[in-house]
């Protein structure tokens, strides 16, 4: 109601053919769609939210991960884009009316598929899962980077303690490593697919303390190759599994914010100019020069041992260029 009242919906409608239309920008195609099965939702029915729902993951979800190859997906992309897609994702799972399907598993407590026992009690994780991502959203000063904690390297582990150490996230994460080793494959075998799924996707966390790029693309993949197989979007929207609030919680700690992606660089932030290498190359040169004219002492070196012994011809036939400073060499 808000978006139809200040006129966003139209304006939408009229930028979308134009700016998604083209190939690439997943992110925004995700968010739109999105948009589109929840405008649906108020003037349609849930009937034609699960066939927009269908269509979105037949059509997007499922092309940016192919299920042929392995660690193959352009999911990371969405974690890393402005674009609010897993936001969206999330509010159109969290408005459906109905949210107690079983289709992708029962998810009972301490019972595998088969009705065989077992070790997790999936209820009680998807209550703390959730108190986990939303009491962290909410409090939007926990993914601040703060100087006070040093260096931007100690900026990021400062972050990721601040919010591993959040109680209803501490106690998801350890639940998730649990599940990460029990069901490293036959993962239906759990009864619980987006609690699996949940998981893996919160082992993205641990990733982000070391590493945003390498281990990050395959987490992803992991997670992007489980929900096409075990969890296609018109029946995630029949759960209330917050997935896709993890994923966008995840997004939250990459290292390029939405927020500062948007904004773009501040204009009194230090950049590289135009030939930026060039300039530096050709300076160096002139220092060294420099330095090698004013140089009249011997310089002694050794290659008796080490790279030198093996470089020795390379180094002598070199020196003039670079130094006019006497070279002695002891062997």
């Amino acid at each position: 109601d808000t978006w139809s009242a200040d006129g966003r919906v139209e304006a939408m409608h009229q930028l979308a053919p134009a700016v998604l239309g083209r190939p690439y920008c997943e992110p925004g195609k995700i968010a739109w769609l999105a948009t589109t099965c929840l405008l649906l939702m108020r003037q349609a029915g849930p009937e034609a939210v699960l066939e927009c729902a269908a269509s979105m993951d037949e059509d997007l979800l499922e092309q940016m991960t192919e299920r042929s190859k392995k660690h193959s997906t352009r999911l990371h992309l969405v974690l890393r884009s402005p674009w609010p897609a897993f936001r969206l994702l999330d509010l159109l799972v969290r408005l459906f009316p109905e949210n107690g399907s079983t289709r992708m598993g029962a998810c009972r407590k301490n019972t595998k598929w088969n009705s065989d026992p077992d070790i997790f009690d999936w209820p009680h994780f998807k209550v703390t899962l959730a108190d986990a991502v939303d009491g962290l959203v909410a409090n939007e000063s926990m993914f601040e980077l703060r100087h006070a904690d040093g260096p931007l390297s100690r900026q990021y582990k400062a972050r990721w303690h601040r919010i591993h150490s959040f109680a209803p996230m501490k106690e998801s994460v350890a639940f998730s490593d649990d599940v990460f080793d029990a069901y490293r494959e036959h993962h239906y075998q759990a009864g619980c697919h987006l609690g699996v799924i949940s998981s893996y996707a919160l082992q993205i966390l641990q990733v982000n303390l070391r590493d945003v790029e390498g281990r990050l693309q395959k987490q992803v993949s992991s997670v992007a190759q489980l929900v096409n197989i075990h969890a296609p979007f018109q029946h995630t929207a029949k759960t209330d599994w917050p997935l896709f609030r993890v994923l966008y919680f995840a997004s939250l700690l990459q290292r390029a914010p939405p927020d500062g992606v948007w904004k773009g660089v501040d204009d009194d932030e230090l950049t590289a100019k135009t030939a930026a290498a060039s300039r530096l190359v050709t300076d160096v040169e002139r220092a060294v020069e420099a330095d090698a004219e004013d140089a009249q002492s011997p310089v002694f070196v050794t290659a008796a041992w080490g790279w030198m012994s093996e470089r020795l011809g390379q180094v002598v036939a070199r020196w003039p260029a670079v130094c006019k400073a006497p070279l002695v060499v002891l062997t």
